[in-house]
């Protein structure tokens, strides 16, 4: 069954599966029971904080593993309001953002919360520069947005918020292990199973510049900061699969490009949802004639798989993230989303394509 709904979620490659399952049989105690069978699970622990630590170039203790990138985002947002003095409750947000964000900072009624602008689908450092207040406190900005595949520009925009004395947390769960992590963010959040891991696991980096503090007391697990047993098979596996993408993001990104201009040059009647920068695993069309729902429809009876908004927009209805990009509702309706992952091969993209070709 050909599947172009990778980023929704990945299936776990066999590396990770048959780590999770020879993990869950011979490291199966508490990492925090002290006799020999939690032992051994604490040092496994120990060990793929520290692997994952030294290939992304941060301290272990920076990295918290977390049941997903929901919490990990959820943990940044609680942990950093804690930090921020009364008179910098501003919070700067990209209309792009996961649902998780506006979940969360609604529990916040204390904070003001502001929506930045778009120059062609990015936060450029002028936007930011112009929003940022001495009363901003955090800036929220994705690294790949979900649905388009558009790029922010992190690093500079990190530099800006830092300069201005505001934190800043940013959102890869779509870009880790497969465009190069951003710089100077105070915060930054991931999830194993858009990359070949486990649904049960993400990692949440904390800036060790910042002296983030434990929500509650008396946690011994994950530094003080998550409370609960930890996933010792789950985070083996993630990190099995988080190791391998990033061993071969360069490769895969040629490989997706590849794959995307095959597809875009057997449909050129196919509107592309944004022509700036992008990453090309995700591509953002627009259909000629049907709407993005018939068109989904009418693939899975063929038992194709692809999307026309974030699995996580449950309603079905167009993805605010594309009104927010200009296009009205009508333009959005036609919308749909063709995620590409490591097994994806150019016969199913030829496949996709002749699909799609009616439409």
């Amino acid at each position: 069954m050909p599947y172009f709904d990778f980023a929704a979620t990945t299936p776990m490659t066999p590396a990770a599966l048959k780590t999770y399952l020879q993990t869950a049989q011979q490291f199966f105690g508490n990492p925090n029971s002290p006799h020999p069978i939690g032992e051994k699970a604490a040092a496994l622990l120990a060990h793929c904080r520290q692997q994952l630590a030294t290939q992304l170039a941060v301290p272990a203790e920076s990295l918290i593993f977390t049941s997903g990138g929901t919490e990990a985002n959820h943990l940044a947002i609680a942990l950093t309001v804690r930090q921020l003095p009364p008179n910098r409750r501003d919070v700067l947000i990209s209309p792009l953002e996961h649902s998780s964000f506006a979940h969360e900072l609604a529990t916040y009624p204390e904070l003001t919360i502001k929506t930045l602008p778009l120059n062609h689908g990015q936060v450029t450092p002028a936007i930011l520069a112009r929003a940022l207040t001495p009363a901003t406190g955090l800036v929220i900005i994705q690294q790949v947005h979900s649905i388009t595949g558009l790029i922010q520009p992190i690093t500079p925009l990190a530099q800006l918020a830092r300069a201005n004395g505001s934190y800043f947390h940013c959102d890869c769960v779509q870009s880790f292990g497969k465009v190069p992590l951003p710089q100077q963010v105070t915060s930054w959040s991931c999830a194993g199973h858009k990359l070949g891991g486990p649904k049960s696991c993400g990692l949440l980096y904390l800036a060790p510049t910042v002296p983030f503090t434990p929500l509650l007391p008396h946690v011994s697990q994950e530094h003080g900061f998550r409370p609960g047993t930890v996933d010792v098979p789950g985070i083996a596996s993630f990190t099995t699969a988080a190791l391998a993408s990033l061993a071969h993001q360069t490769v895969q990104w040629s490989q997706f490009e590849n794959l995307k201009q095959q597809l875009q040059q057997a449909l050129p009647h196919w509107q592309p949802a944004v022509t700036n920068t992008t990453y090309p695993g995700i591509i953002g069309l627009l259909a000629p004639h049907a709407l993005g729902t018939t068109v989904l429809a009418a693939l899975a009876a063929q038992a194709i798989c692809i999307a026309t908004t974030s699995a996580c927009n449950s309603q079905g209805e167009v993805d605010p993230s594309l009104l927010a990009l200009g296009f009205t509702k009508a333009q959005a309706q036609h919308f749909i989303r063709i995620s590409l992952g490591a097994t994806t091969t150019a016969t199913e993209i030829q496949q996709l394509a002749q699909a799609l070709q009616p439409f």
